[in-house]
């Protein structure tokens, strides 16, 4: 089970703003999202290949195909380099 202690540091990890009085609510939302994650526990899947759901003969050939060529794509860029966008570093503080 989840704490209400738990809650507000998965908040405050998430940077979501979570008010006193929504903690209750959440408690039970998460507590039957661990309850079902812990029931699937109990699912044998062992045996389970993908083969067993995908039907390989069905699945089309790969075919290379003409793209965009890298001018083409970052001419609408404020700033590129090397082929590749270039972005602004992030503030944390934002």
């Amino acid at each position: 089970m989840i704490t209400e202690n738990e809650i507000r540091k998965l908040s405050t990890l998430a940077k979501l703003e979570v008010k006193e009085e929504e903690i209750p609510d959440l408690l039970d939302k998460i507590g039957l999202i661990l309850e079902y994650a812990k029931s699937l526990d109990g699912i044998e899947i062992t045996e389970q290949t993908p083969e067993r759901f995908i039907d390989f003969s069905q699945l089309r050939e790969d075919e290379v195909t003409p793209s965009f060529n890298e001018r083409e794509i970052t001419s609408n860029a404020f700033e590129r380099e090397d082929g590749f966008f270039k972005l602004r570093k992030r503030n944390e503080n934002e």
